[in-house]
C-alpha cells in the first residue's frame, strides 16, 4: 500500500531554504540527500569555505514530514490489524 506523503515537496523545501537562508545552490534534490545521509558531516554544508550547519532546517522540515507519516499507521493498523511493522520509503 503506498501513500503519497510529498517526500519529494519536502527535499524542495529543505533545498530552497538552504538557497535562501545560506545562498548555497544544491544542484537537486539528490543532493539534498546527501547532506541529510552522508557519514561524515552530516546536515552541514560549506559556506563561502566555511563548515556550516543545517541542522535545524532539515529538522523542522523532516519533523513535518514525519508526523504526515505517523497520521497514517492508524488506517494501516485498521486494515491491517496484524501488522506490526510499517516502512515508510521515499
Amino acid at each position: 500500500q503506498g501513500f503519497n506523503l510529498g517526500v519529494s515537496e519536502s527535499l524542495e523545501a529543505i533545498r530552497e531554504e538552504i538557497r535562501t537562508k545560506h545562498g548555497v545552490e544544491l544542484d537537486t534534490r539528490r543532493d539534498v540527500v546527501e547532506v541529510i545521509t552522508k557519514k561524515q558531516d552530516r546536515n552541514h554544508i560549506m559556506v563561502k569555505g566555511s563548515r556550516t550547519s543545517v541542522h535545524d532546517i532539515t529538522d523542522r522540515i523532516l519533523f513535518e514530514l514525519a508526523k504526515k507519516q505517523y497520521r497514517h499507521l492508524p488506517n494501516v493498523w485498521q486494515k491491517n490489524s496484524q501488522t506490526e511493522i510499517c516502512y515508510f520509503v521515499g
